[in-house]
């Protein structure tokens, strides 16, 4: 009896996690949201300095333009790998493909790592 109940325990945990997996439409609007979280502290830090001002108006003009472009690439290079009870963000760049984040129980964790390295790219 003791058996059962853990195993139905163990079968509705394991359902639970697989139905609240993300999808990748999921994963793919984090890695947005934290690359465009990057791009405003990036035009926010270069503003700051009156001197690169004028440096900086192209990349908020491109920055207006690019929130277009940013969805395009996103669909490209971020995908889903799934484990049926939790998911994995991948990102392909550079011919090289990284893990930068998780998705579990309906959320996705994305690594700050990925701001850092999209920030390296505008330097």
């Amino acid at each position: 009896m003791k058996g059962k109940f853990t195993l139905i325990l163990l079968g509705i945990i394991v359902l639970a996690f697989a139905v609240t997996n993300p999808s990748e439409k999921a994963h793919k609007q984090v890695v947005k949201e934290k690359l465009q979280e990057s791009m405003q502290a990036t035009i926010s830090e270069k503003t700051a300095d009156k001197e690169k001002f004028d440096k900086t108006l192209g990349k908020i003009l491109g920055n207006i333009v690019g929130n277009p472009v940013l969805d395009v690439t996103v669909d490209q290079i971020v995908s889903r790998k799934n484990y049926f009870v939790f998911s994995l963000t991948q990102c392909t760049w550079e011919g090289e493909t990284h893990t930068v984040g998780f998705g579990l129980l309906s959320h996705v964790f994305v690594s700050d790592r990925i701001k850092t390295a999209f920030q390296d790219q505008l330097k």
